[in-house]
């Protein structure tokens, strides 16, 4: 006999509902014309100059012909495990100079603390070239570069391309119902909720601007960035003056079955469009890409035999952790809501200080505790996660450890067992989801 019959389960499955839903994230997002304007001049940073400095790597000749390139790497990862050992590879062998960004704790935190490294980046990037760069940028790295465009619009004239692949513009309803205050998130899976406060400011007033060029490739298989259908795919751009390319894998290889994490590390047709991209004015334009590329398994620059791409591996069991709360590897903290929105995102802007001793007034620095998320009027809390003391942040004063043939050396991976766990995760995974939805999309 069952410990509870239907009828007197039926109260508790009441109760727990009731429970859920009364713990259940709620964002009451903000209009339009309650964010800053958009050439609202951007804040100060606040991360140590020293620390910017550090998380900036950088391969090449700035005074080379080629568009330099900044790398910004997704939610999980590191900028060398994604980075490295692919388009690191196509990149210095044609020539073309690009640094990759170390964010910490695998960009899990605050996102509006890892645009911070974005701008730096752009704008040591801009000064060192001595002309308009191109970012590119994989899943929250495809999107998080606009928030450096948004609200820093000094930026804006520094970047000539905005590449995303498979980036979440809109969030993703994947994590939507993955936090609450029972189960805390890292900051940065609580801002890629479709229905952040994040994501309404991120998209606020205008999407894009004038004079960069904006080129979104994601795929019709992507598991972790969703919807990829419908009116509204969420990594689609759709509003403001720049010029948008929204580019569907499918739309060019209707075969492509390659899912998230390939779109941004070895899938032909991407390469191709990236390549479209900065070898062009404008975005990209699907019209410009040969049939043969979906003849293609890998993009160029991959090497099969040398295993460098196990480093990419290494970082599988991290993402795969990502929305589980007390469970991610990288050991960001979690917290019960979502961090709160610096003052400079919204319309009336931070306090200004008078200035005491008779000169201007002062804008204080803009520490995020005083426009909380969750609307009670104090700072979102952080909860210390479970796993120990935080990951550290990619080192190396601004220049990429080089192999014997002086490539970029692939990202450090974890531990044999890691590695083994991660292939096994990233083959099963890929052909399971991928092969389900190829045979749906034929029916």
């Amino acid at each position: 006999m069952p410990f509870f019959s239907t009828a007197s389960r039926f109260p508790v499955l009441v109760v727990t509902a009731l429970l859920a839903l009364s713990l259940w994230p709620v964002s009451a997002q903000a209009a339009d014309e309650d964010y800053a304007p958009v050439d609202r001049p951007g804040p100060e940073l606040t991360v140590p100059q020293a620390d910017l400095e550090a998380a900036l790597q950088c391969v090449g000749d700035f005074s080379g012909d080629l568009q330099p390139v900044l790398f910004v790497p997704p939610t999980g990862a590191s900028g060398g495990q994604t980075f490295d050992w692919n388009y690191g590879n196509v990149f210095a062998t044609e020539g073309r100079t690009f640094c990759a960004l170390g964010i910490p704790r695998q960009s899990l935190d605050d996102i509006q603390v890892s645009a911070e490294y974005i701008v730096h980046g752009i704008r040591e990037m801009h000064e060192r070239a001595g002309r308009r760069i191109a970012v590119l940028g994989h899943s929250q790295g495809g999107m998080s570069p606009r928030w450096a465009l948004r609200f820093w619009p000094d930026t804006r004239a520094m970047v000539d391309d905005q590449i995303g692949m498979a980036a979440s513009h809109h969030g993703t309803t994947l994590v939507d119902q993955a936090c609450s205050a029972l189960l805390p998130c890292a900051g940065a899976v609580w801002q890629q909720r479709s229905v952040s406060n994040f994501m309404a400011a991120l998209n606020s007033r205008q999407e894009t601007f004038a004079g960069s060029d904006y080129t979104s490739i994601y795929t019709l298989f992507d598991e972790v960035v969703q919807p990829t259908t419908g009116p509204t795919p969420a990594s689609e751009l759709r509003t403001g003056d720049g010029d948008i390319s929204n580019v569907v894998v499918q739309d060019i290889c209707p075969l492509n079955i390659y899912e998230h994490l390939a779109i941004g590390t070895i899938d032909p047709v991407t390469h191709a469009l990236v390549m479209d991209a900065l070898n062009n004015d404008g975005p990209a334009d699907p019209a410009r890409i040969p049939a043969s590329v979906c003849l293609q398994l890998l993009m160029p620059g991959v090497q099969p035999l040398a295993l460098d791409y196990l480093a990419v591996l290494a970082a599988v069991p991290h993402v795969a952790t990502v929305p589980v709360s007390f469970a991610n590897l990288p050991r960001a903290p979690v917290t019960p809501v979502e961090p709160a929105l610096r003052c400079y995102v919204l319309a009336a802007g931070c306090p200004v200080v008078p200035d005491e001793t008779g000169g201007n007034p002062v804008t204080p620095v803009d520490t995020g505790t005083d426009v909380p998320a969750d609307g009670t009027g104090g700072a979102a809390p952080v909860v210390p996660a479970s796993t120990g003391s935080s990951a550290p942040a990619l080192s190396g004063g601004g220049t990429v450890s080089t192999d014997g043939q002086g490539l970029p050396a692939a990202g450090a991976a974890s531990h044999a067992g890691l590695v083994l766990a991660g292939l096994l995760a990233l083959a099963l995974g890929t052909q399971v989801v991928s092969a389900r939805r190829f045979l749906d999309r034929l029916a």
